[in-house]
């Protein structure tokens, strides 16, 4: 019935009939099928829209004017107009009393043109942000999505649980959309970005710059985006065990190649500029339960040193591969990166280094921990004179150093997990909880043998 459906043939009826011969325990079953007439849409006809232009609706419908009504496009159109994000309600419906013809009528509620958000926290990295966003999703009516973001909030000084209120922590960041480029499906995305602040383990940054960028739906479990951007950064913080020879940073912090002196904080712009490439299929059976099926990602950025002078190279990829066994699910994953730097002796900046250790790679290490590092003193922290008696005597005077993980410029990982859902085990009452045994493994390191770090020297 299917079949004859998506050729158009909506009355279709089919019959069974079973003959079965008790002899030899065998059955005859004759199939009827009765297609009726072929049903070609006559008109589309649009209702709702108030502000929406009838051509930006027009160009989602997949069904075309004079040829049969398939229910799948039918439903693509539904699909197509919701990822417009335009609409609050989409209603097709197929009506016409003449046979062999249909009139499609859609019928749209609009969301709000204007959007307007506004949130707050505190994180042990970041320190306390407020955030709000202002979008305008329908611009003169073509769906065209400008959102401007602003945040402010403090840090903390140093490894201290203590705000530095004498700086503030700002960005103000700006995106537009224009859908339907190149064509049904693509999104061309314009981005301005002022003051970002990146915090990690072991370092600060400090980022402003613009990108541009398209999104592109390849099917329905497939999506590619491409893109450029031009960005000015700084790092305003860092441990200097996270340095390495050849580090593209060192010039900017006012370093040598041995790395002689204590780095220039805040440290002097780099601006660097490249294309990105990211690829992503999911043909998972369910996107937030799955049980079955493969999810794979890559994702390639260039850095084309038209402002910083050095030319990187960075992929990285990961496959995913679920397998039912009964009621249990076998998950594999693999992950892998590699980047390069031009010239000898030099490897890609630490932002961009690769990091193993944590929840999301190697369970059981502590965030970033994993692979090369560098014996560096601690910084000094001056405690309150109320807790400095209690910290006097402690562990972290008698080890004036510590071990500072330095990343790498080539990773892989392994995951292995084996989910028991809690019912299986008899505990009924706990449907969509799960036991998961699980095994990780992975590697990150240099590819140049000249990048030399304490902990190979030990």
């Amino acid at each position: 019935i299917r079949l004859y459906e998506e050729e158009g043939f909506l009355d279709v009826e089919a019959e069974l009939e079973t003959t079965r011969v008790r002899v030899n325990n065998t059955a005859q079953v004759n199939i009827r099928v009765n297609p009726g007439q072929p049903v070609e849409l006559r008109s589309v006809v649009i209702r709702g829209n108030r502000r929406t232009k009838q051509r930006v609706i027009e160009r989602e419908v997949m069904l075309d004017v004079g040829q049969p009504i398939s229910p799948s496009r039918l439903s693509e159109t539904r699909s197509n107009l919701y990822n417009l994000d335009l609409f609050r309600l989409v209603s097709p419906k197929l009506v016409g009393d003449e046979e062999g013809s249909k009139d499609l009528l859609l019928r749209v509620e609009e969301r709000p043109n204007i959007l307007l958000e506004a949130g707050g926290g505190v994180s042990t990295d970041q320190g306390i942000r407020t955030t709000g966003r202002a979008t305008h999703r329908n611009i003169a009516g073509l769906g065209q999505r400008l959102t401007g973001l602003g945040s402010v909030g403090y840090g903390w000084v140093g490894d201290e649980w203590r705000l530095d209120t004498a700086t503030p922590v700002w960005k103000a960041a700006t995106r537009y959309e224009l859908p339907y480029v190149p064509g049904r499906g693509g999104r061309l995305v314009i981005e301005g970005l002022i003051n970002e602040i990146l915090q990690e383990p072991s370092w600060r940054m400090s980022r402003s710059g613009g990108s541009l960028g398209m999104d592109m739906r390849l099917s329905d479990r497939s999506k590619a985006v491409v893109g450029y951007r031009v960005q000015i950064r700084r790092l305003v913080d860092v441990d200097a065990g996270m340095l390495v020879n050849g580090d593209p940073w060192l010039s900017s912090l006012g370093l040598d190649e041995d790395m002689d002196g204590v780095p220039l904080l805040t440290s002097a712009p780099r601006v660097v500029s490249g294309g990105s490439l990211l690829l992503v299929h999911d043909a998972r059976d369910d996107r937030f339960d799955p049980r079955s099926g493969v999810n794979w990602s890559t994702h390639l950025e260039v850095g084309d040193g038209v402002f910083s002078g050095t030319v990187t190279m960075r992929a990285t990829a990961q496959v995913e591969r679920l397998i039912p066994l009964g009621p249990l699910v076998l998950d594999l994953v693999g992950r892998g990166g590699i980047g390069f730097a031009q010239g000898r002796s030099v490897t890609l900046p630490l932002e961009e280094r690769f990091f193993v250790g944590g929840g999301t790679t190697l369970r059981g290490f502590s965030l970033n921990s994993v692979g090369p590092a560098n014996y560096s003193a601690r910084p000094e922290i001056v405690h309150p004179g109320q807790t400095e008696p209690a910290i006097d005597g402690l562990s972290l005077p008698q080890q004036p150093a510590q071990w500072v993980a330095t990343g790498g410029d080539a990773m892989a990982v392994g995951t292995l997990e084996l989910r028991i859902p809690f019912p299986v085990i008899g505990l009924h009452k706990m449907d969509g909880t799960s036991l998961v045994l699980f095994s990780d493994s992975g590697h990150v390191g240099f590819l140049d043998p000249a990048v030399v770090t304490t902990s190979r020297l030990e």
